[in-house]
Formats: structure tokens, C-alpha cells, sequence
């Protein structure tokens, strides 16, 4: 055992190093390929995990430097059942795939079966990839990637607590309870995955005015509504930029991340709430007329109060005037004390104006 140690002692840099490129390209890959995922994460087998596995496994390995496929690991996790394919095209597009020791749960467990579906493919590199010189002395190394939903990961990491990793093991007091949790799990995913789908088909019926069999939804207040009042209405946009530029602000919406873009919407969601406006045709008409009353006035007002530079985003701007438009009553209902003190303070003054 000491030699089989000293032997993966003097390689380890090499398979770290293997397992680390390995999580930067894949990573790489799925973003290139648009495709959405929770997390890409990488290790490489501990000296003491590579020990006790030949230990484990008697007899079983008599040149473990080749023979042990998951030494270098990712493990990716997706929000989606049908991400699963897609990571498993991009795997097959990209990698020489082992068959003999990849493995596909959905596809071995049988429907008295409890687990996690988790998918476990053996790669190693193709030709053409493992002739480029960057590459090179990784040719012929595996590496194990396991793919999961995030669910089928809780799934995993609670179960695992559990210390059952097969079907005779259980107790038979607990086998009913840990079948339904399996089976919930597995339903929660497939209902994810119909709301996302249910989500796309409401975006795009908004976006093109299609009659849904609620026509509430195209003309409620909601993220997907209005961000498409703003999308399909540039003009206004055009002159909320205006307004804004004219009170000093720095308008640059490329500065902000989406993530960011969407939780100013879901502001101004809140303070329509707040306000009563529950429709967009109500929500245009409130916003129209702030836009041709005193919101330069606001804007300018409140720019002066704080020393730094503003650069804004529409929706940011938007969401200010918004908030200068509450009462006292309705700024207390809001109560974001997200902001300054100097520019909560201001809200406050205005609201107080606006009784």
C-alpha cells in the first residue's frame, strides 16, 4: 500500500489540476451553449479516499491509477428534468464517453426502487482536444461528472444522512415513508418544470397580445407584464431617460445585471400593491402623468441630496418616482429601508407633502 500511495502522491498535482481545468471548460461549455445551471462544482480524490476505496475493494484493482474513474469529479446541478438531456448532448458533443462505467438511474431503477436520479457519465478527453497543447498531458485521463436537478441533490444530501444506499437495507417501518418522499421529490421536479413551461408560454402570449384563458393575466400587474409595458413601449422609456438625464442622473442600463433589472420591477410591483393599481392600463396612466407633471422637479430634488454620482437604470428611475408618489400612510406601508438616510429622509419629506 505504501508504494500504490507514493505512486498517486507524485500524480495528484496533475489530477487536481485535471479536475480544476476540467470545471473551467465545462463551465465555459454551458454558457456558450445558453444553457442555465445551479452550480459546477469539482474535487479530486483525497490521498486518504483513494487509499481506503483499494482497501475497500480488495483485489479489485491491480493498476488503481487507471482503473478508479471518479479520482477527478464535477458535479453539476440543474433546475430542470430536460436540462439532464442537455448536459448529457453537451457531455456526448464534447467528450469520449465510458459506457461501461457511466451510469443512468432513470433508466437501471426499477419502480419499487427508492434514490436519487442522478446520472453518472465517465469522460475523457477526444482527440482533438486532447492534441492541443494546453491539454496534452491530460490525454487519456478520466474523469467522473454526475448531473442532478437541485432537487434530486436535496434528495441526495438528506437521504445520504439516512445511511441507506440500497433497497434491503431499510427498515420496513420506514420504507412507505421514504417511497413517498422519493415519489414527491420526483413529482416536484416534473411540476417545475410545467410551471417553467406554463411561465414561457404566458411571456410569449404577453408579448404578443394572444388571448390566454384568463384574459386577467395579460392585463394584471406582474413582472412579466411590466416588463413588457416597457418593452413594447420605447418611447416612454425614451422619455423617462430624458427626464432623468435632465435631473443629472447617469442613465446606463447595460450596467445592470438582469437580476438587478427584475428586483426593481418587483419594487415597483410592491408600491403599485401598496397604491391600489392592480392593472397596467392603471399603471400607464399613473406613470404618464408623473412623467408630464413634476418628475423632473423629484428627480432633481432628490439628486442634490446626496453627494455621489447616480447612475440609474429605466425601471430604477421609474421606481424612485414611484416612490415619491406614496403618502405617508402608503411610504410606511412600503418601508424599504434599503436606501440612505438622506434619501429615505426626502421620501419621507415628499410623502408628507403629498397628504
Amino acid at each position: 500500500m505504501d508504494k500504490i500511495e507514493e505512486e498517486y502522491r507524485k500524480k495528484y498535482s496533475e489530477f487536481e489540476t485535471f479536475t480544476s481545468r476540467l470545471g473551467q471548460l465545462f463551465e465555459t461549455i454551458l454558457k456558450s451553449g445558453n444553457i442555465s445551471y445551479h452550480l459546477v462544482e469539482s474535487r479530486t480524490k483525497s490521498i486518504e479516499s483513494y487509499c481506503e476505496k483499494i482497501n475497500r475493494k480488495q483485489g479489485k484493482y491491480n493498476q488503481p491509477l487507471n482503473q478508479i474513474t471518479d479520482i477527478c469529479a464535477l458535479r453539476i446541478l440543474v433546475y430542470y428534468i430536460d436540462d439532464l438531456e442537455k448536459i448529457e448532448k453537451v457531455l456526448r458533443e464534447n467528450f469520449l464517453i465510458d459506457e461501461a462505467n457511466s451510469y443512468d438511474a432513470k433508466n437501471n431503477m426499477t419502480e419499487n426502487e427508492f434514490g436519487y436520479l442522478s446520472s453518472h457519465f465517465v469522460v475523457s478527453l477526444k482527440t482533438n482536444r486532447s492534441k492541443l497543447p494546453e491539454w496534452t498531458a491530460y490525454a487519456g485521463l478520466k474523469a467522473e461528472i454526475q448531473v442532478r436537478t437541485v432537487l434530486q441533490h436535496a434528495w441526495a444530501a438528506i437521504s445520504h444522512q439516512l445511511e441507506y444506499k440500497k433497497n434491503y437495507e431499510i427498515p420496513s417501518v420506514l420504507k412507505r415513508k421514504l417511497y413517498r418522499l422519493a415519489g414527491l421529490i420526483e413529482l416536484a421536479d416534473e411540476e417545475f418544470q410545467e410551471a417553467r413551461e406554463k411561465h414561457n408560454a404566458v411571456e410569449i402570449a404577453i408579448k404578443e397580445n394572444i388571448a390566454l384563458s384568463s384574459s386577467k393575466t395579460l392585463e394584471e400587474i406582474n413582472l412579466n407584464t411590466i416588463k413588457n409595458y416597457f418593452s413594447q413601449n420605447p418611447q416612454i422609456e425614451n422619455q423617462i431617460d430624458k427626464i432623468a438625464i435632465s435631473a443629472e442622473f447617469e442613465i446606463n442600463n447595460a450596467d445592470f445585471h438582469m437580476n438587478e433589472r427584475n428586483g426593481f420591477f418587483s419594487e415597483i410591483i410592491k408600491i403599485c400593491k401598496i397604491q391600489g393599481i392592480s392593472t397596467i392600463a392603471e399603471f400607464d396612466k399613473v406613470l404618464k402623468k408623473e412623467l408630464n407633471g413634476s418628475a423632473q422637479k423629484k428627480l432633481s430634488d432628490l439628486y442634490k441630496i446626496d453627494n455621489t454620482d447616480w447612475t440609474a437604470s429605466t425601471e430604477f428611475i421609474v421606481l424612485l418616482l414611484m416612490i415619491m408618489n406614496l403618502n405617508k400612510i402608503e411610504i410606511k406601508n412600503y418601508n424599504n429601508r434599503i436606501w440612505a438616510k438622506s434619501v429615505w429622509k426626502r421620501f419621507i419629506e415628499i410623502a408628507d407633502q403629498n397628504e
